[in-house]
C-alpha cells in the first residue's frame, strides 16, 4: 500500500512539472476563485433590505459619483428599488395584473376592473398566510393593496382621467402632480374659455363621457416620488388647511386624544417626517399612492401614452411641447401655466407648479428616509422609468463611504 501511494506522489509530480499539469492547477484555482464569488454575491444577496454597506465592505467603496462610474455598475439608488421591486411589486405586475396590449393602442383601460378585480385579487392572495406572497410581500405592500383596492377610498374616482373634446385627448392626472391647475385648465377649455366656469372640482362632471370617445390620445405629467411624497407630507401634514384630514392615520398623527407623537414632533418637523415615512403605510393616503396605480393602472399602458411630460425641471419645455402637439390647447396652457413670461422653449430650466418641495429634500430627508420613499415607490421608478435624483444617490453613497469608515 505504502509503495501504491508512493508510486502515486511520483505521477502526481510528474503531472505537476508537465504543461498540462499547470493548466490543470490554474483550471482548479479559477474555479475555487468562482465558487468563492459566488459565495459573496448570496452573502450580499442574502443581508437585508439596507446591505449597501455590507456590500461595500465585500467589495470596497466606489471611487467615483454615478456621473462618473461605468454604465454597467448600478448606483445605490438604483439598487435599493430594483430590490424592492422585485420583492414586493413584481408578481402584480408580470402575472396578477400585468402590462396590457391593446389591439388598438388608443383603446382606454378598464379602470374598474384594475382596483375592483386585480388589486383586490393581489389582496387576498396576500393575505393568505403560508403562501410565498405573504411570505415574500412586505407589510407596507400588502396594506397598499388593501388601501387602494377600497371602493371609496378616493383614488378610483373619474377625475382622475381629464377628457378633452378638441383635441381628443385624456389627460391622466393625480394627487400631488400639479391636479389642481390641470383641473382648472381642462375646465377652460371644456367650457370654450367663455370666462363662466363651475368650481374647477366639478368640472370632470361635463365632460365627454369616455365611451363616446375611444381613441383619444393619453397624455400624463410624471413627478419625481421622493419630491412628491415630501410634498405630499407637508401639505397634509404641516400645512394642511383641507376640510378633510389627509394625513393618516389621523388617530397616530393628528388627534390630540389618541396621537402618541403630537406632542413629540409638533416643534421639529424633521422629526415627525421621519417618523410619518416609517408608519404612513399604516393606512395609505390617496395623496401618496404610488403614480403607477393612478389612472387604472398607469404602469399597465405608460408605452401607450402618446405624451409624457415631466414636472421637474423640464415642466415649462413640456407644456410647451406639450402646446407644440396639441395648440388647440395652447390658449388654456398660456392662461393657467403663463408659459410666455417662462421665456422661449430653449430657454426654459425652472421648477413648476407644484415642485417647491424639490429645494427642500436636504432639510427634510435623510438615507434612512431616503431608503424607505424608494422602497415603497419602487414601482414608479422601474416601470414609469423614472431617474433618482442625483442628490439622493450623493446622500446613499455618503452614508455608505462613512458607514465603511466607522
Amino acid at each position: 500500500m505504502a509503495a501504491d501511494r508512493k508510486k502515486f506522489g511520483g505521477q502526481f509530480l510528474a503531472l505537476l512539472s508537465s504543461f498540462h499539469g499547470w493548466v490543470l492547477v490554474i483550471g482548479v484555482w479559477m474555479l475555487a476563485s468562482f465558487f468563492h464569488q459566488i459565495n459573496l454575491s448570496d452573502r450580499f444577496q442574502a443581508s437585508s433590505n439596507y446591505g449597501e454597506s455590507a456590500f461595500l465592505s465585500l467589495m470596497g467603496p466606489p471611487k467615483t459619483l454615478s456621473s462618473t462610474t461605468p454604465s454597467n455598475k448600478k448606483t445605490l439608488g438604483r439598487t435599493i428599488v430594483e430590490r424592492s421591486y422585485r420583492r414586493a411589486y413584481r408578481d402584480l405586475t408580470t402575472e396578477i395584473c400585468p402590462v396590457l396590449r391593446y389591439p388598438n393602442v388608443t383603446q382606454p383601460p378598464p379602470t374598474k376592473d384594475f382596483y375592483v378585480t386585480c388589486l383586490d385579487k393581489a389582496k387576498s392572495l396576500g393575505n393568505k398566510k403560508g403562501t410565498s406572497y405573504h411570505d415574500r410581500w412586505p407589510w407596507w405592500f400588502r396594506t397598499l393593496l388593501r388601501d387602494t383596492a377600497k371602493k371609496y377610498n378616493g383614488i378610483q374616482g373619474p377625475w382622475h382621467v381629464l377628457q378633452f373634446s378638441e383635441p381628443d385627448l385624456r389627460l391622466c392626472v393625480y394627487e400631488k402632480g400639479g391636479t389642481k391647475k390641470f383641473k382648472q385648465f381642462h375646465c377652460r377649455h371644456i367650457h370654450n374659455y367663455t370666462g363662466k366656469y363651475p368650481e374647477f372640482n366639478q368640472c370632470w362632471n361635463q365632460q365627454p363621457k369616455y365611451a363616446t370617445k375611444p381613441k383619444s390620445d393619453k397624455a400624463v405629467f410624471l413627478r419625481d416620488p421622493l419630491d412628491r411624497f415630501l410634498s405630499g407630507f407637508l401639505d397634509k401634514c404641516i400645512e394642511f388647511e383641507d376640510e378633510v384630514d389627509h394625513c393618516e392615520p389621523t388617530t397616530v398623527f393628528h388627534d390630540e386624544d389618541t396621537s402618541p407623537v403630537s406632542g413629540f414632533v409638533s416643534n421639529d418637523p424633521k422629526r415627525f417626517f421621519d417618523i410619518y415615512v416609517d408608519t404612513f403605510p399604516l393606512q395609505w393616503n390617496m395623496h401618496f399612492i404610488p403614480q403607477a396605480f393612478n389612472c387604472g393602472g398607469l404602469y399597465r399602458d405608460i408605452d401607450q401614452y402618446s405624451f409624457v411630460g415631466n414636472m421637474g425641471v423640464s415642466f415649462y419645455r413640456d407644456l410647451d411641447r406639450l402646446k407644440s402637439q396639441y395648440p388647440k390647447l395652447e390658449q388654456g396652457i398660456e392662461e393657467i401655466f403663463q408659459l410666455t413670461k417662462h421665456g422661449k422653449a430653449d430657454k426654459i430650466n425652472e421648477k413648476g407648479v407644484e415642485t417647491g418641495a424639490a429645494g427642500q429634500v436636504l432639510d427634510y430627508y435623510t438615507p434612512h428616509t431616503v431608503r424607505r420613499v424608494l422602497e415603497y415607490y419602487a414601482v414608479d421608478y422601474v416601470l414609469l422609468n423614472l431617474t433618482i435624483p442625483q442628490w439622493a444617490e450623493d446622500m446613499l453613497l455618503q452614508d455608505a463611504n462613512h458607514a465603511n469608515d466607522r
